[in-house]
């Protein structure tokens, strides 16, 4: 835990953090453009960082289940866009953002102790 309390260490952890979630919001938003839905970029910015750390409070891994229903949620209250619309955008940028960090970890993972 003492590493963890230099700035460094936090500004780093901050950084690349900021980071995961603005590439998130920039992937959802061109899932929203893929299927033909105008959403504002910066609701996508705002309700990504939102939804991973509020399903991150139901303790599962990845908030997988629950980060994509506080997803639709969100986008569904804040525009008139149908729930299979939003869940299909949504299932596409996990499937886009999540998978690809489950092999990279596999892959590091048997590099390091190979």
């Amino acid at each position: 835990f003492k590493k963890y309390k230099h700035l460094p260490t936090l500004l780093t952890s901050f950084l690349l953090t900021a980071l995961i979630w603005i590439l998130q919001g920039v992937v959802i938003f061109l899932c929203f453009k893929s299927i033909g839905l105008d959403v504002y970029p910066w609701a996508c910015l705002a309700v990504i960082p939102l939804a991973v750390l509020i399903g991150i409070l139901t303790f599962l891994p990845g908030a997988l289940g629950s980060s994509e229903v506080i997803t639709v949620t969100f986008f569904t209250t804040l525009f008139a866009i149908s729930i299979s619309q939003v869940t299909a955008v949504t299932l596409i940028s996990r499937f886009l953002l999540f998978w690809p960090y489950i092999f990279i970890g596999a892959i590091l993972f048997y590099l390091k102790f190979k």
